[in-house]
């Protein structure tokens, strides 16, 4: 029997996996799930994480008065990872878009920062469990932009060769 993967929620894509389902006509991009395998190096690497094992950190601040309080974020180095590749996946999108003929009446997925990774929170169990939405959402993105390419007729000369390794190798 194979293998089957945790996917997304179907009536908040973004919330904690599931286990596989039937999707709603919205979502049925969501099929194109991509699999990570913990070998995996450089931006991608990046999105193999939990709620235990992702990087957050602590920052203190002074408000006015001059008391000091506590607040909570991932940590700057995956923020900036997992904006790369954010913008490598709206890249992605932006490119084909305009060479599919018909686009089924989808949703797009929202934007990751939706979910609260780039900002701070009062707590730190708070903070993971936006990284954890937000990686989710940035699966979300990943799916749709597979679903884009398995659409898009020769699909590599419209991206003319600027796909980095790391998504090289997802596409593949």
């Amino acid at each position: 029997m194979p293998e089957l993967i945790p996917l997304p929620n179907v009536t908040d894509p973004f919330a904690k996996p599931l286990q596989p389902h039937f999707f709603t006509k919205e979502h049925f991009w969501l099929a194109f799930h991509p699999t990570f395998h913990p070998s995996f190096r450089g931006l991608l690497s990046s999105l193999h994480l939990t709620h235990n094992t992702v990087k957050i950190e602590k920052v203190e601040h002074t408000d006015e008065d001059g008391k000091k309080f506590v607040r909570w974020r991932l940590s700057p180095e995956l923020r900036e990872q997992w904006d790369s590749i954010i913008g490598m996946a709206a890249f992605l999108k932006q490119r084909l878009e305009p060479h599919i003929n018909m686009l089924p009446e989808t949703r797009d997925p929202n934007h990751p920062a939706h979910y609260g990774f780039q900002n701070e929170h009062s707590s730190e169990d708070a903070a993971r469990k936006a990284a954890v939405r937000s990686r989710n959402a940035i699966t979300a993105c990943l799916c749709f932009v597979s679903f884009m390419i398995c659409i898009t007729p020769d699909w590599e000369s419209k991206l003319l060769g600027r796909v980095p390794l790391a998504f090289d190798y997802l596409l593949r």
